[in-house]
């Protein structure tokens, strides 16, 4: 039962994680100077040259901006489909009613959620990674260390989507106010990215944060009236 409810998440969340997938794997044939993107229209349309697209790889943060937008979109976009939708199409009741509790419930969804968004987010990371780490490719030094500001992105982004949850299960208070959560969360993901930070305070703090917010959520499912 319970690995249907999770088959059934995932592929709910498919096609907005695909997407997201699309438009990274995009982000990645720019920096990367796919030679198919080169015959693209878009390019003379917009007078782009591809040379005004060079980078060091992981080094000068658009690789960290284009994970940031799609990543942060599809974690809401996520959050929204798991919650509002799922309310307003009428599937809370039959959910509720099936034989485990609504942390169960609520900790369904987020595992599901998350098996979607870091495969996601990881593979561009990966195939940006194995294509800087080919000799010719760019005239910049590469180490697999530079792959670290991503990674910890990417570990600290799943902060918005347990906010975003925080801010459905909420009752009694005006959106406004609701707003105020996702406030204190994104300025709290901005310090858990920040490198002045020793890295295993950094993880400790991430870890805490996430887990903190699983665990209002997990409170909040078991009183919220659905």
């Amino acid at each position: 039962m319970r690995m249907a409810l999770v088959k059934k998440e995932i592929s709910e969340l498919f096609y907005p994680g695909l997407i997201a997938l699309a438009v990274l794997l995009f982000q990645v044939g720019l920096l990367t100077h796919w030679s198919f993107l080169t015959r693209v229209p878009l390019f003379s349309l917009f007078k782009i040259h591809l040379g005004e697209l060079a980078s060091v790889p992981f080094q000068d943060g658009r690789m960290h901006t284009g994970l940031a937008l799609v990543g942060g979109a599809l974690l809401a976009c996520m959050a929204f489909w798991q919650t509002l939708a799922a309310e307003r199409q009428g599937t809370f009741p039959f959910l509720l009613h099936l034989p485990f509790s609504r942390i169960e419930l609520f900790l369904t969804k987020m595992i599901a959620a998350m098996g979607v968004y870091f495969p996601v987010l990881l593979a561009p990371v990966l195939v940006y990674g194995w294509w800087a780490s080919v000799p010719g490719h760019h005239p910049s030094p590469f180490d697999w260390s530079m792959l670290d500001r991503p990674f910890w992105l990417i570990f600290s982004l799943p902060i918005l989507y347990f906010t975003w949850m925080i801010i459905y299960l909420l009752q009694g208070i005006n959106f406004g106010m609701r707003l105020l959560p996702l406030i204190t969360a994104t300025f709290l993901m901005f310090v858990c990215f920040d490198f002045s930070l020793w890295w295993l305070w950094r993880f400790l703090l991430i870890v805490l944060a996430e887990v903190g917010l699983i665990l209002v959520i997990c409170n909040l499912a078991e009183e919220r009236d659905f």
